[in-house]
């Protein structure tokens, strides 16, 4: 089922990915090879206000998702939403400030890693053409397989498009050819000349591209996804507040559903609390007051639905939370069960030897909300 705040997640990430394809131009345009990349993106970070326009995002997000969780508009965010609530101890303004400092790291990591390739591809690919024309034999014959996979490995290592990367690995093995041609012959030719020729041209090409890439993917991919991630986790925390104030008062409403997100890719936990019978009332069906915190994980956006008092019988409530997960956990395969329990977890509660919570990851004993 569509998370009910699948939406609001979506703008969130439309108004982030616009201020970081800004931030994006302005360090491809202020970046050189030898320049101080942290000055570069933290004077981008400053132009664009990225701090102040991811940490705005994230609270409007939070409120909207208690809005939808509560049903009806709220003027501020609330302040019990901005205080500790999980096993960090962290406020909403300390995780922000603490995820708007990963993301500029990892986007100044990326960087440097590309530069740190595109510098050792360019030496290689370097000594390679001035080793041919000075005539050095140790150049040629010795130490052209290890030049000629730096490129290689710099070609599959770094932010090219896949033509691009396949183009320079054919170079590779042009070069490669007119090199086995030395042992027959004895001495290099023109051939070989135009292929280091033609490969030089192509990592200086190449490490121009691949480095406007790295920007992209460092600040597209890589700083998005440390601010959705936290988008998410706080939002979904937000909506889980809403929908506890809106229906535990609820007369009509006995118990709530665990309800997993159409965009769950991975087994976890939450496939346990979808499909175990661990309060008598049915497979993953949990009284009001005994639900587990959302979110149970990051990036988790399951969710809660309904369980009206005609459609379940309450007096049948009972804690088997133990033989409910043992229940479950013998019906799936011995993987699915490393997956939750990591293997030694498995192989310990198969048997007989611990009790599934012991191993479970991301199992909390609390229940209902903070």
């Amino acid at each position: 089922m569509k998370s009910p705040i699948s939406g609001i997640l979506k703008r969130f990430s439309q108004v982030f990915q616009r201020a970081v394809d800004a931030v994006a131009l302005y360090v491809i345009d202020n970046l050189d090879e030898d320049g101080d990349v942290k000055a570069v993106v933290e004077q981008a970070w400053l132009t664009y206000k990225i701090s102040d326009v991811f940490m705005d995002a994230v609270r409007q997000a939070v409120k909207e998702a208690c809005e939808a969780g509560y049903g009806q508009t709220i003027p501020l965010l609330p302040s019990q939403l901005e205080e500790a609530w999980d096993a960090s101890g962290m406020t909403l303004s300390k995780k922000l400030h603490g995820a708007d400092k990963e993301m500029r790291a990892r986007v100044v990591g990326t960087i440097k890693n590309q530069l740190k390739q595109n510098r050792h591809a360019m030496q290689a690919a370097r000594n390679l053409y001035d080793g041919y024309r000075s005539g050095q034999a140790v150049v040629r014959r010795q130490e052209m397989p290890k030049y000629l996979q730096d490129i290689v490995n710099f070609a599959r290592r770094s932010e090219l498009t896949a033509a691009d990367g396949a183009q320079m690995r054919q170079l590779v093995r042009r070069a490669r050819r007119q090199v086995a041609l030395i042992g027959e012959h004895g001495a290099p030719n023109q051939a070989l000349r135009t292929a280091y020729s033609e490969l030089l041209n192509a990592v200086a090409d190449g490490s121009e591209k691949a480095l406007d890439r790295a920007v992209h993917v460092a600040l597209e991919e890589k700083s998005r996804y440390v601010a959705e991630r936290i988008a998410r986790t706080e939002a979904a925390r937000a909506w889980a507040d809403g929908f506890h104030a809106r229906y535990d008062t609820d007369d009509d409403v006995a118990a709530y559903k665990w309800t997993l997100s159409s965009r769950h890719p991975h087994y976890d936990i939450c496939d346990l609390y979808a499909q175990a019978n661990l309060w008598g009332l049915g497979p993953g069906i949990f009284p009001k007051d005994k639900t587990p915190i959302l979110p149970v994980h990051p990036h988790c956006l399951c969710h809660l639905s309904l369980v009206y008092v005609t459609e379940i019988n309450m007096s049948r409530q009972r804690d088997q939370i133990k033989d409910g997960g043992d229940a479950y956990l013998k019906r799936q395969s011995h993987q699915k069960r490393c997956h939750l329990l990591g293997i030694d977890g498995a192989h310990a509660w198969e048997q007989g030897r611990a009790d599934w919570r012991q191993y479970m990851r991301n199992w909390s004993n609390d229940i209902g909300i903070t």
